[in-house]
């Protein structure tokens, strides 16, 4: 016959199997990404805010990263502090392919973790008020900085930095995180807790019987 210390570990020890098969199973990553973007200072300010939505499964790209879906909630606010909605210019492209648009503005809408954007197409929304604008890592070309995230746009106020064709744009900060805030629960949890509370079970009516002899 089985001892307690026995069972409690032959079952603790299955059901953490079953739980740590369930956590496996969860999506590596979210679907979902704030972002802000401000220009550096000396430069015409521009302040880029919005929800990203991406694909699930990435798309084998050169950095690899997710297709850009949507975005929600996008403002842009442009030097003369006027307010713009943002929306997704349509289309995707595998790094380090691109598709250009016939501003001679180049893009991708490929979501590249950590780094955001890619260096060869990047994000490319239209505003309301009629103008483009890409993001995009900075790569040597066009007098671009390494390592920096430039706004390149057919915006007369960004005229003098993206030169078009051939200005990178203006460099400033991309900031990214994702937006999933709460996981759903495993569907192992509840055998788990279930679990925990039959060994309690379990032991409780142990000690319940080895007491009445001493009782008695």
């Amino acid at each position: 016959m089985r001892t307690t210390k026995g069972l409690v570990s032959s079952v603790a020890l299955a059901l953490t199997v079953i739980t740590g098969a369930s956590l496996a199973a969860l999506p590596a990553s979210a679907n979902t990404y704030n972002f802000s973007y401000q220009t550096l200072a000396g430069y015409p300010s521009y302040f880029m805010t919005g929800l990203l939505t991406t694909s699930n499964s990435m798309n084998g790209g050169s950095p690899d990263g997710y297709n850009i879906t949507n975005i929600v909630g996008g403002t842009m606010i442009d030097p003369t502090s006027t307010s713009y909605s943002l929306s997704l210019f349509p289309g995707n492209a595998t790094p380090p392919g691109y598709i250009q648009n016939p501003s001679w503005v180049d893009y991708d809408n490929s979501f590249i973790p950590v780094i955001g954007v890619s260096s060869t197409g990047g994000w490319m929304f239209q505003s309301s008020n009629g103008f483009l604008y890409n993001l995009w890592l900075g790569n040597g070309s066009f007098n671009s900085t390494p390592g920096l995230v430039y706004l390149y746009s057919n915006d007369v106020l960004s005229a003098p930095f993206s030169n078009i064709p051939s200005g990178p744009g203006e460099p400033g900060n991309l900031l990214v995180s994702s937006a999933s805030l709460s996981t759903p629960l495993p569907a192992a949890l509840p055998l788990f807790a279930g679990g925990l509370g039959m060994i309690g079970l379990i032991v409780g009516r142990k000690k319940r019987k080895a007491a009445v002899p001493a009782a008695a």
